[in-house]
């Protein structure tokens, strides 16, 4: 009885729903954002639910995103994952990468000129 109530109620969910939300993350400016939203969220960075793992954008060295993901964390950016299912999902996931790299790079410069960016290599 309660697999089935689960099935019910994931069927009833829109599985292509996060594609308004990245319309609307895509409307707004990333270092703005970046500027606004640096001490009001749980962690200081993005990534992106895009693939078969999310993707830390502007973070190419392995140790110094470990680090990151460590010292100040990251909010993810639901992006449909590895399965392409929904209209332009491939398009606004680049996109939204693109995106979250610009975001990351702000807020990587502001926390280093305030000297408390942990994770210099």
């Amino acid at each position: 009885m309660i697999l089935l109530l689960f099935s019910y109620a994931v069927e009833a969910q829109d599985p292509c729903a996060f594609i308004s939300e990245l319309e609307k993350i895509l409307k707004t400016d990333p270092v703005k954002s970046a500027e606004e939203h640096l001490y009001t969220a749980e962690g200081h960075f993005l990534s992106v639910g895009n693939g078969f793992t999310s993707a830390r954008p502007g973070f190419e060295n392995s140790e110094e995103m470990v680090c990151v993901m460590n010292k100040h964390g990251f909010n993810m950016i639901w992006a449909g994952g590895d399965v392409i299912a929904c209209e332009n999902q491939k398009e606004l996931g680049k996109a939204v990468e693109y995106y979250a790299k610009q975001y990351n790079q702000k807020v990587k410069a502001m926390l280093s000129a305030q000297g408390s960016y942990q994770c210099t290599l």
